[in-house]
């Protein structure tokens, strides 16, 4: 995944803000990621999952899709050095990847490490119901306007 340092430094900025499981959605103008909208989520029961706000969310796509900015995914945080999805992530990313377009078969899922201000991408992609998640490298890039 190819994200410019200023988002990257903004997303990492607003989620340790808060408690962890929260989130939001990147999306792009050209082929790095330079957009994103936070979203604190809907409180769950248990308070260690991550619920988006479907309705502000896809608000929001709707929004950048009359900008040209495409949707590149959904991120969320963990705490305490948590880097890997769990089941429930899983079971999520498969729903929103089988909710998609068919021209969409590829997006980011990145998770944020709090406290350790760090965020590690997981590269989705979903091919006849075969779906494929790939630790993926984060490449920062500083961008000039």
């Amino acid at each position: 995944m190819r994200i410019e340092k200023r988002t990257y430094n903004s997303i990492i900025r607003d989620a340790q803000r808060f408690e962890f499981e929260t989130g939001g959605i990147i999306g792009s103008t050209v082929d790095i990621i330079d957009k994103y909208a936070f979203d604190e989520g809907i409180l769950s029961k248990c308070g260690c999952t991550y619920v988006p706000n479907v309705d502000k969310i896809n608000s929001i796509i709707e929004s950048w899709q009359l900008s040209g900015i495409r949707f590149q995914g959904i991120y969320h945080t963990h705490f305490g050095g948590a880097d890997s999805l769990s089941d429930a992530d899983i079971e999520y990313i498969k729903s929103i990847m089988e909710a998609m377009p068919d021209f969409v078969n590829i997006l980011n899922f990145p998770v944020i490490l709090i406290p350790e201000g760090m965020m590690v991408n997981y590269t989705v992609s979903l091919n006849r119901n075969n779906l494929s998640i790939d630790k993926d490298f984060i490449q920062i890039k500083e961008v000039t306007q």
